[in-house]
């Protein structure tokens, strides 16, 4: 039997459990149950990834809701009357928050070597480029538009970790990849290489 899509195992799981789950819950589950046999190095990480970018695509339309800290459920099976807190999607990456973020950049785009340049623009009518070389963070890496492997990149910044990927095992099965970046961008176009400190939510 051909692997599930991750979208789908995540909904079948979470559809016959009795409450919210945590992400390592949701990733053990599809393990367990061989809902998908190749789920990479960090499964609860790509679980994490998948809920949040499509409550982040949008909020009300996704499938998925966000009940507690670390904690999800289906949409379709929250009691009405009890609505779930507000989290930031942040929470879910532990360090930080998003500063910055690239999507479905295309592989073939970037002259891969130790210090590759990954070129973006600080706004949508920017002339100035980035390079997010440095940036630390969350990255994904694709097939297509599958997602085959979710890293993190904090003891050596993304554009390392990318360019070892171009030479590991992973060399040949991706085409595409998506990065989040703990580090916000200056005036001056520049990197700012500290991460913002979370504000305590006041909560009546």
């Amino acid at each position: 039997m051909p692997d599930k899509r991750w979208i789908d195992a995540i909904k079948q799981v979470l559809g016959d459990a009795n409450g919210s789950m945590s992400r390592v819950e949701i990733a053990d589950e599809i393990t367990s149950r061989s809902l998908r046999k190749n789920v990479g190095a960090t499964p609860a990480n790509t679980v994490a990834t998948y809920i949040s970018t499509s409550i982040r695509e949008d909020r009300e339309k996704s499938p998925f809701v966000k009940t507690g800290r670390g904690q999800y459920s289906l949409r379709s099976k929250l009691n009405q009357e009890n609505s779930p807190e507000k989290f930031s999607e942040a929470d879910d990456l532990s360090v930080g928050g998003v500063q910055a973020f690239g999507v479905y950049w295309a592989r073939d785009s970037v002259n891969w070597s130790r210090k590759p340049k990954l070129l973006g623009e600080q706004q949508l009518d920017s002339s100035t480029e980035v390079d997010m070389c440095e940036q630390i963070g969350i990255y994904l890496l694709y097939d297509q538009r599958e997602a085959i492997y979710v890293g993190r990149a904090t003891d050596r910044p993304i554009g390392i970790r990318l360019w070892e990927h171009t030479r590991d095992r992973l060399g040949s099965r991706w085409d595409r990849f998506s990065w989040f970046g703990f580090y916000g961008v200056g005036q001056n176009g520049r990197l700012k290489k500290s991460v913002p400190k979370a504000e305590p939510s006041a909560r009546g």
